[in-house]
């Protein structure tokens, strides 16, 4: 395997994404998994407890060896580093260990795929919560060993999108939890532009694999072709993807309101906010920020990006269908200013950017929200010495 690589290393690819890594060796004696319930569900992966085909030790220790191999590849040839990215569904105790040994003196994938928010937090028809969106976010920070950057992914091919799984409303916000909380934000095709599941695709255009292994009764509840629709780039035939009369999978219906090429025109969309985020991440603040969070009422979760002698940004987001006012006072430094202005803003919210608005009685409307620039004494100061300093200089100088 390590042939497989060097192969692709030499052509030059940058890293690897590995699927399904946890699967990857199994019991040499091919033992039967034993049931882990009384009702046989043939259907049903998880009706075994997979200990003899999954989240094996050699698997673990074949991903270190790789680790170590691509990064002696970079030294040896005077290469950036070559990623090594990892895809498991398993539980947090060892997807960490896909990025760490236990012990602490093997290093595995740069990153294993956090799919907590995808998995923990609930969905339609529920509302969110904001306690439970602190609680799934803080369980993956403390789990984290040592030097291993944080990642969140919001969606990917075995999961419904964000909008259909917390509703239209929501994208924007959930764009803006990622891209501004510590470390790797992942984004899969399309949650830029907010596209939704088609669960309206046919038994006769069914093409996932564990779908067609059931029948034409029940096949909804397997399939997963509904997240896994053309990318919906403008209005002309099959949103632009493909010249192809019957592309691999239906188009979603709604994509001749809803595409890229619309939203790059319009005055504000899903889309300019997100390359307005995407921006945004090499500020200071973001790119090496601490991280300071609370849940200030059932719906909005605010948090904090702090770095001395730099402004610090500040996020305030509503998950909630109801309006709130909050005092984002717990998230805020000790030296922080009363007001915020506004960076960034869902393309609904009442508020606007370069706004002023009053830290302790920040108002936001159902599923507002904003990311906030926040000035500290102690920033105030750096700048101000900053201008003088300059100021001086050109004086001397001139």
């Amino acid at each position: 395997m390590t042939n497989v690589l060097k192969f692709w290393l030499d052509i030059g690819v940058d890293g690897f994404r590995v699927d399904a890594i946890n699967h990857l060796f199994e019991d040499p004696s091919f033992a039967d998994n034993p049931p882990n319930r009384e009702i046989y569900d043939p259907m049903d992966y998880s009706h075994f407890d997979t200990i003899y085909s999954k989240d094996l030790p050699k698997s673990y220790q074949q991903v270190y060896d790789w680790r170590k191999y691509l990064d002696s590849y970079a030294e040896e040839h005077g290469t950036d580093t070559k990623v090594l990215l990892t895809e498991a569904y398993t539980n947090i105790t060892n997807t960490m260990k896909w990025q760490m040994s236990e012990d602490g003196t093997q290093k595995g994938a740069h990153f294993s795929f956090n799919f907590n928010l995808i998995m923990e937090l609930k969905t339609l028809p529920d509302e969110l919560n904001a306690a439970d969106v602190k609680a799934t976010i803080d369980e993956w920070l403390e789990h984290l060993p040592d030097g291993v950057p944080p990642n969140w992914v919001l969606g990917n091919h075995d999961r419904p999108r964000v909008a259909s799984r917390f509703g239209v409303d929501l994208v924007d916000n959930m764009n803006i939890l990622v891209q501004t909380l510590p470390g790797v934000a992942v984004t899969y095709y399309g949650e830029e532009i907010g596209m939704e599941d088609f669960r309206g695709i046919s038994w006769e255009d069914t093409q996932d694999p564990q779908a067609c292994g059931s029948n034409e009764t029940v096949y909804q509840l397997y399939t997963r072709d509904p997240v896994r629709t053309p990318m919906q780039w403008d209005d002309t035939q099959n949103a632009g993807f493909s010249t192809n009369p019957s592309p691999w999978l239906p188009v979603h219906p709604d994509y001749v309101q809803n595409n890229l090429a619309q939203q790059k025109v319009a005055e504000t969309s899903t889309y300019k906010l997100f390359l307005d985020l995407v921006k945004l991440r090499i500020d200071h603040a973001l790119e090496y920020g601490d991280f300071k969070s609370e849940a200030l009422s059932n719906g909005v979760y605010a948090y904090s990006r702090n770095m001395e002698g730099h402004e610090s940004l500040v996020v305030a987001l509503n998950f909630a269908s109801t309006e709130a006012t909050v005092d984002l006072t717990p998230v805020l430094l000790e030296n922080s200013h009363s007001e915020g202005l506004v960076e960034l803003a869902t393309t609904k919210s009442i508020h606007k950017r370069d706004d002023v608005v009053n830290l302790r009685t920040l108002t936001l409307q159902q599923y507002d929200g904003v990311i906030l620039r926040v000035n500290s004494s102690a920033a105030t100061i750096f700048i101000s010495s900053f201008a003088l300093l300059l100021v001086v200089l050109k004086t001397l100088l001139y």
